[in-house]
């Protein structure tokens, strides 16, 4: 399988494509920089590289996406993704439905985690799809650009000791990674990048881009309690003579490169194949198309595209096999017909009979003598006559009365649950109520899928109330 990274950068797309083995050996395939005219990729070559990818994944700018470390009280993922929303509504300048949510879990310990939450505009991501679109590419996952550097340096580096920062310098952009162990610790970009930075002369510490790095430091530094040790700058900056050793000699950092040498890669010797260096420019571009590998278990779980704006499969991987599969279906169709042409008087036949038996079962049933033009229809229509009938009578009815016996008899009695608002509909039953924690939540939505009454139970919205004493619940139960 191949797939390909692809990061925008002003006027130019740069693109890695890396292939994986179904032995699971990758191979560095080829790294690419194309210009963009009017936003239109003109040269063959890219639209042969995308044409050639299985699986493409695109960054979106970190600009865009705003972002927050949040701590919570229990570590699995669906809870996770039903309380993100309540958590993260406080800590953005944006209402809910104008953004998409996505997280990546930082550390778990014990019954708690931390996450990196990440909030991207629906607006600024239709731009963004427009802009990909209108190169011919349809992603199959929108990563934040941050945390293609975390995946490169999960798989293909053997980190320094201590903390180090991942510094993508784009043209007027730059994107800082901070790694601490094994996870992002924080993500930021600030406005500049290596157009600001054309000739040594404005390399000094009064310039705006200047500061901005050296307070993003110490911010890094106040919350951690530790300093960042190296630096790696990738991306346009990384073309600049000298500017990484300024960098680094300034802060006291020290400046290390990334290879492709087998001794040197976390996933070991004889996983990596193919050259034995890489362009630092390339790194985001490559570090978006490794998350698409076998490998990816611990890199990002940030996806843009994961559920409101799913995508719809892209199979071109699967062409051989599908004309294979076209190749056997033909003949099969040709079996089938040939088989028909010879059976359909014997099925004729043997339905007409099956007609006649029915026709007779249903007489016996439902009685009537009169003619039957139709013996399903008309079994269906008799079917749903005496259901209307049983529901007159009230032979099932679910009353609030029946409901609250049920709640009564089915909640264990350790679960305390206060009953706000109880209505019952046709075929819909709604409940409204407090408990003390999400865990007696998850109680009573397991003690009423016990009743017989209800076929499917939903929790439409769960959160804490204002003195975070106790949650706030709506059930949806189908009958």
């Amino acid at each position: 399988m191949k797939i390909c990274g692809l990061e925008f950068d002003e006027n130019k797309v740069r693109a890695a494509l890396i292939e994986e083995t179904w032995r699971g050996k990758l191979a560095l395939v080829s790294c690419r920089e194309f210009l963009l005219k009017e936003g239109r990729a003109e040269d063959p070559l890219f639209k042969k590289m995308i044409g050639r990818a299985d699986r493409v994944v695109a960054a979106c700018p970190g600009n865009l996406v705003s972002s927050r470390t949040l701590s919570l009280p229990f570590t699995q993922a669906k809870k996770i993704e039903q309380v993100l929303p309540f958590e993260i509504e406080p800590l953005i300048p944006f209402e809910l439905d104008q953004v998409i949510l996505s997280y990546h879990p930082v550390s778990r310990q014990n019954d708690s985690s931390r996450i990196l939450a990440a909030a991207l505009l629906k607006e600024d991501f239709r731009h963004l799809m427009e802009r990909l679109r209108a190169i011919g590419v349809d992603p199959h996952q929108v990563e934040w650009d941050g945390m293609a550097l975390f995946n490169y340096s999960q798989i293909l580096l053997s980190p320094p000791q201590g903390p180090f920062l991942l510094l993508n310098m784009q043209s007027r952009l730059t994107t800082l990674c901070f790694i601490k162990g094994n996870a992002p610790s924080m993500i930021r970009s600030i406005r500049g990048g290596a157009f600001d930075f054309q000739e040594p002369s404005s390399w000094n510490e009064d310039h705006f881009w200047i500061k901005e790095l050296l307070k993003t430091l110490q911010v890094f530094k106040n919350e951690t309690g530790e300093r960042i040790q190296s630096l790696l700058v990738c991306g346009e900056g990384s073309r600049m003579d000298g500017f990484q050793k300024w960098i680094s000699e300034k802060e006291g950092l020290v400046l290390f490169e990334w290879d492709l040498a087998p001794e040197k890669m976390k996933i070991g010797p004889g996983v990596f194949l193919g050259e034995t260096s890489i362009d630092p420019a390339y790194i985001p571009a490559a570090g978006l198309a490794l998350k698409e590998t076998s490998l990816r278990g611990g890199l990002s779980q940030i996806n843009f595209r994961k559920e409101e704006f799913a995508h719809t499969e892209i199979e071109k991987g699967k062409k051989g096999v599908r004309r294979t599969a076209a190749v056997f279906f033909l003949i099969l169709l040709v079996l089938a017909l040939t088989d028909l042409g010879i059976r359909l008087m014997d099925k004729k036949n043997h339905y007409e009979t099956l007609s006649l038996q029915l026709q007779e079962e249903y007489r016996g049933l439902l009685g009537g003598a009169g003619p039957i033009l139709n013996e399903v229809d008309q079994t269906r229509g008799e079917i749903a006559r005496l259901k209307k009938k049983e529901l007159f009578f009230s032979l099932k009815e679910a009353t609030p009365l029946s409901v609250l016996k049920e709640l009564t008899v089915q909640i264990p009695k350790e679960v305390k649950i206060d009953v706000n608002e109880l209505s019952v509909d046709f075929d819909k039953v709604r409940l409204e109520g407090e408990t003390g924690s999400f865990e007696s939540l998850d109680q009573i939505k397991e003690s009423l899928g016990k009743i017989k009454l209800f076929r499917e139970i939903t929790v439409v919205d769960a959160k804490m109330n204002a003195e975070e004493s106790k949650v706030r619940f709506k059930l949806e139960m189908t009958r």
